[in-house]
């Protein structure tokens, strides 16, 4: 077993609460951690027997451009693409939203394991 990390993936999107944040947006980064077997990709140099990165982007991409008012319910969205469409052993997201309409607030990220 080991670990794929894809860290600091940055979209703009409208998600949230307050009406302003769907029409003008923030911005969100995803750092995801998905353990996966490498026994088969170590021995074969193939893209097919390992996770492809690129697909999880895409899937990542798509779930991102669909609203969400909680970044929770956005999180729990992404774990349900992703075991969908790709094999692992465990899954670990966090997702960050950006200069969120709090005053003082930088950023706030919610993580869980899947």
């Amino acid at each position: 077993m080991g670990f794929i990390h894809l860290n600091n993936i940055i979209f703009h999107a409208l998600h949230g609460v307050n009406p302003e944040e769907t029409v003008i947006g923030t911005y969100f980064s995803i750092d995801l951690k998905i353990e996966t077997d490498f026994s088969l990709s170590y021995k074969s140099d193939d893209l097919n027997h390992t996770t492809n990165y690129q697909l999880v982007y895409e899937l990542l991409e798509a779930e991102m451009k669909k609203p969400s008012k909680l970044i929770e319910h956005l999180m729990a969205r992404i774990a349900n693409s992703l075991k969908n469409k790709i094999e692992y052993q465990s899954l670990k997201i966090k997702v960050t939203k950006h200069y969120p309409p709090v005053k003082g607030l930088n950023s706030v990220s919610v993580s869980d394991c899947f």
